[in-house]
């Protein structure tokens, strides 16, 4: 029994594979505590369309900025960009991806079914297991997500915060000042929930109530690493 476990011991290898419509954050999280549990490398890919780079551009620019910047702090190997244009063009992407990185293990978000449901007409689960059976398949729920991922606001759109006497206002014409990503609360009628900026050196998050910054905190990967 001793020889035979020895016989199939493999390296290992793990994706996280991450798209913006089942963009979760925690993925990466969970996917580089996996990494550390096999005692393997990880590598992060992001998977985008050229239909979403036109009609979702900010906010998908915005979930690439964060998932890079996590993917350096979680210690990836390395980070990618998986792009498509047609469900053909992903399945050709996603396996030059796993042959180049030799990956035997893949993490997605558990918030995608469907998703890939329209891209592989039926299950993920079932679709990644036929296609490469000799790679394990893990699903991160969606109940580990970050504070924020709770979404109770609507779509991102483009704004930036605007210098005031009394601190920084929420604008959506200004060109100066920070920019970044406003998430409405869906259930007010005011300029009140989460503008989400992304610079070179941190994420910072902004609560606004009627227009106005009136709390600001800096990237939180710190205080989530050790869970």
């Amino acid at each position: 029994m001793k020889n035979f476990m020895i016989s199939q011991k493999r390296d290992e290898c793990i994706l996280i594979f991450l798209d913006a419509d089942s963009y979760s954050p925690s993925t990466i999280q969970r996917g580089a505590k996996l990494a550390d549990a096999f005692g393997c490398p990880f590598h992060v890919s992001y998977g985008i369309s050229s239909l979403e780079q036109e009609d979702n551009a900010d906010e998908v620019n915005f979930m690439l900025t964060e998932s890079k910047k996590m993917s350096i702090y979680f210690g990836a190997e390395s980070f990618s960009m998986c792009t498509y244009d047609s469900n053909r063009g992903f399945e050709a992407a996603f396996e030059e991806v796993k042959t180049k990185l030799q990956i035997t293990q893949l993490v997605l978000t558990g918030t995608i079914e469907s998703r890939w449901q329209e891209i592989f007409h039926g299950s993920t689960v079932n679709y990644f297991l036929k296609k490469y059976p000799d790679m394990e398949l893990h699903i991160v729920s969606q109940r580990l997500a970050f504070p924020y991922e709770e979404w109770n606001y609507e779509r991102g759109k483009k704004s930036s915060l605007q210098k005031t006497q009394d601190g920084y206002s929420l604008t959506y014409h200004a060109k100066e000042g920070i920019e970044g990503l406003f998430f409405k609360e869906k259930t007010t009628d005011f300029e009140t929930g989460i503008f989400l900026s992304a610079t070179e050196n941190e994420i910072k998050v902004f609560d606004i109530y009627d227009g106005n910054v009136i709390n600001e905190r800096t990237e939180f990967y710190k205080s989530l690493k050790d869970k």
